[in-house]
């Protein structure tokens, strides 16, 4: 699930500070802890917890500019948590395309779509990305979508995080959304995660917090060229 510094540097890559390297390090610890739950198959409950414990689905869905019909890409996937109830909105005609870097999260993702009521429509394509590349073919889709995927932590991102999100304007029609969904806890702060999208390419267009989840949801729009004009 979670896509922000869990990749180690490539060899000849430029020296980090040691800030970074901490930033780094803790964010491969992390990806460790995380894949070991996976593999113990309890990965479905943990996201389910971990995820109501910091926003209310429901109210959520009821904020996201998604229509029937609509092709979504649910970026950092995870287990589908947000994935199938993507698909229940997009209805029979639209179409989610669930992304993540861990294998293990794409093979319960693909065991759990096989559920016809978790999944009524079979209208989610699962899809192994890596840090760097999400795989989208231009002016593709309506809705990207976005959760707990840590892009607040810091101001500087690393070189795979920004490629990565480089490509995203770029995979939206002329009327589509990027929507965020971040838990930012007490002592952290919103005043990276705008500037690192608007540097990608996307201006915000609503923003929404969640006082009791302690979380906001944020829709931007690509700018210029990328907006599709």
């Amino acid at each position: 699930m979670l896509m922000v510094a869990c990749s180690t540097p490539d060899q000849g890559a430029p020296a980090l500070s040691a800030e970074r390297q901490q930033l780094r390090a803790e964010g491969v610890a992390l990806y460790d802890r995380v894949s070991w739950t996976y593999q113990n198959r309890n990965a479905a409950a943990l996201a389910r917890q971990l995820t109501q414990r910091h926003s209310d689905p429901d109210q959520v869905m009821g904020l996201l500019p998604l229509e029937p019909g609509d092709r979504v890409a649910d970026i950092g996937s995870g287990v589908g948590f947000f994935t199938f109830r993507l698909a229940k909105a997009a209805g029979p005609e639209g179409r989610v395309l669930a992304l993540d870097i861990q294998p293990e999260s794409i093979e319960v993702l693909r065991a759990r779509g096989k559920d016809r009521v978790l999944n009524p429509y079979d209208n989610v394509e699962s899809r192994l990305t890596a840090v760097d590349d999400c795989q989208l073919e231009p002016r593709s889709l309506d809705m990207l979508f976005m959760s707990h995927l840590g892009f607040y932590l810091h101001s500087e991102l690393m070189n795979e995080n920004v490629t990565m999100l480089a490509c995203l304007p770029g995979a939206l029609g002329p009327d589509g959304h990027l929507v965020v969904l971040e838990y930012i806890p007490p002592g952290l702060t919103v005043d990276y995660l705008v500037p690192n999208f608007e540097a990608a390419g996307f201006q915000l267009h609503s923003s929404q917090y969640f006082e009791k989840h302690q979380s906001w949801l944020f829709v931007f729009r690509p700018t210029g060229k990328e907006a599709g004009e």
